[in-house]
């Protein structure tokens, strides 16, 4: 069979299960973002890791406005700069 008939029958047969793509698992940028919480002190920095929403408080603008710099470099990098969790077991393993 040629490589073409088995391409066309692995998208028929491909289970349908689609998930709606958030914008951490396109490949676009991912922009931080800095704002202030309504009566809480200091300024704050979010972004997307991982599907997830994360937040860092900081003392002053300048500082956050540094760490969404910091961020936006880690995030949008093709170097990976997050924590990788294992167990024991699997690091034997590999």
């Amino acid at each position: 069979m040629s490589p073409f008939w088995l391409y066309a029958l692995q998208l028929v047969l491909a289970p349908m299960t689609s998930v709606a793509k958030t914008a951490d698992m396109m490949e676009t940028m991912r922009k931080p973002w800095v704002y202030r919480r309504k009566n809480v002190k200091g300024w704050w920095v979010g972004w997307y890791q991982n599907g997830k929403r994360k937040a860092k408080a900081l003392p002053s603008k300048s500082l956050a406005e540094h760490f969404r710099h910091i961020k936006y470099t880690q995030l949008n990098s093709d170097v990976f700069t997050d924590v990788v969790d294992f167990n024991w077991d699997q690091m034997i393993e590999e």
